[in-house]
């Protein structure tokens, strides 16, 4: 059995929950999954071959990470992977008309989400060798006008994936992140990658930022 929590859904997380029911009914394996629903799932999740279970929760308050690892862990059972989908766009058109309450909610979705699911979810991926991937943008690595606070913020994201795979590689927890570049990316190649992170294949793979271009 894969025990997953997707947390943030969007096309990517449902992209990815699809990838992840296929594969276990590839291998002839069960699938228990937990999704955090940071926005509205309307139209998404329907079908799944998996035993399911949604919550709902602000990735900007940081109580609400511990609550969601204790509810999935609960719910499956354990943990084997999570894939931090939590990151916001939208912001002011500039660096210099960023208010500080924009740039505090950037760092805390970008940044601060993933690193205390991270945390939660440690003691369940140790006793499983599991693996997290953490999504983050080409913005984080390539800077763009328009983009100052994703830029910033991303950037922050893929350094927190490469710092816990340092720390957390002696015991056995893969952490990567995945920078797709921008909105042009097919959400089945996001998906496809982070599953192949998140899998049994990738047990040799841990510290990378995984650059996706449209193709």
């Amino acid at each position: 059995m894969m025990r997953a929590l997707v947390a943030g859904v969007g096309a990517y997380g449902d992209a990815l929950c699809r990838r992840l029911a296929r594969d276990a009914a590839d291998r002839g394996d069960e699938l228990r999954l937990a999704v955090w629903a940071t926005e509205p799932v309307d139209g998404l999740l329907t079908g799944l071959d998996a035993e399911l279970l949604v919550l709902p929760g602000d990735p900007a308050d940081p109580r609400a990470p511990a609550e969601l690892v204790a509810r999935a862990v609960e719910f499956c059972g354990g943990l084997d992977a999570l894939f931090c989908n939590t990151g916001t766009s939208g912001e002011p058109p500039s660096l210099l008309d960023a208010a500080l309450e924009d740039w505090d909610r950037f760092a805390a979705i970008n940044v601060r989400a993933p690193l205390l699911l991270g945390q939660a979810a440690y003691p369940a991926l140790r006793r499983s060798r599991g693996a997290i991937a953490i999504m983050a943008d080409l913005a984080g690595t390539q800077p763009d006008p328009t983009h100052g606070l994703s830029s910033a913020s991303r950037a922050g994201a893929i350094m927190v994936a490469r710092m816990l795979s340092q720390d957390w590689a002696p015991d056995g927890i893969q952490v990567n992140s995945v920078s797709p570049d921008g909105g042009t990316v097919d959400a089945e190649d996001v998906a496809s990658t982070v599953a192949f992170l998140l899998g049994p294949d990738s047990g040799y793979v841990t510290g990378e930022d995984f650059v996706l271009r449209a193709r």
